[in-house]
């Protein structure tokens, strides 16, 4: 009788915190952006939130950068995605998309309206 409930104890464990969804939750399935600081690499990929809650944990830094899967150097940092042409960019401010995309020069965020469309051009 034990043998039987410590099988169903390891089923149960391994449905819960398994190697397809760590966290257990449809949640920490969702994906989170990612893009590469090394300057000759710039690589843009995706990682499900259980699995950079992992990498961060077993490099001791909650909010730090991870390897990157194409030059392998520790220069991953989360990134936002623009709602206009797709590609990432380091957030500038709380989580937040730069008011004009880097890439298409799209004004991302309306309550920017100083802001110009040119993403090289000064600000006012």
């Amino acid at each position: 009788m034990a043998v039987i409930g410590l099988a169903a104890a390891a089923v149960l464990a391994w449905r819960n915190f398994g190697a397809l969804n760590v966290g257990g939750s449809e949640a920490d399935s969702k994906l989170t952006a990612w893009l590469c600081v090394n300057a000759e690499c710039k690589n843009e990929f995706e990682l499900p939130l259980w699995k950079s809650r992992k990498l961060r944990a077993a490099a001791g830094d909650a909010s730090g950068p991870l390897e990157c899967p194409k030059c392998h150097q520790i220069t991953g940092e989360q990134a936002v995605d623009c709602p206009s042409c797709g590609r990432y960019a380091q957030p500038v401010h709380m989580g937040m998309f730069p008011a004009v995309c880097p890439y298409c020069g799209v004004r991302t965020r309306p309550d920017d309206a100083h802001m110009k469309a040119d993403p090289s051009a000064p600000h006012k």
